[in-house]
């Protein structure tokens, strides 16, 4: 498949309407949008803007992240998550 028909399979499929909801509930604000909640047309251009440039730099990016999108392209994969939580412990750190 080629790239652009990848990204505009994702953007087809993915949820937007519940990650807005989701931002809403939580008030989570980007200063992009005037310190406001974005709407669904924000959240897709943001959305479309990283899978772009994941895909167009893949030999610099794998993971490309922000405003809780996380996009990544790896091994022609691609993929993108809105991420609301996450936890990462080092197994050489004691975790506390």
């Amino acid at each position: 498949m080629k790239k652009k028909k990848m990204i505009k399979n994702v953007m087809k499929h993915f949820d937007f309407e519940t990650v807005h909801k989701v931002m809403e509930t939580l008030n989570w604000t980007w200063h992009a949008c005037g310190d406001k909640v974005p709407n669904v047309d924000s959240l897709k251009a943001e959305a479309k803007r990283l899978l772009k440039d994941v895909i167009e730099n893949s030999e610099k990016y794998k993971v490309i992240a922000t405003g809780g999108f996380e996009a990544s392209y790896y091994e022609d994969v691609l993929v993108l998550k809105f991420i609301v939580s996450e936890w990462e412990v080092d197994k050489n750190e004691d975790g506390e």
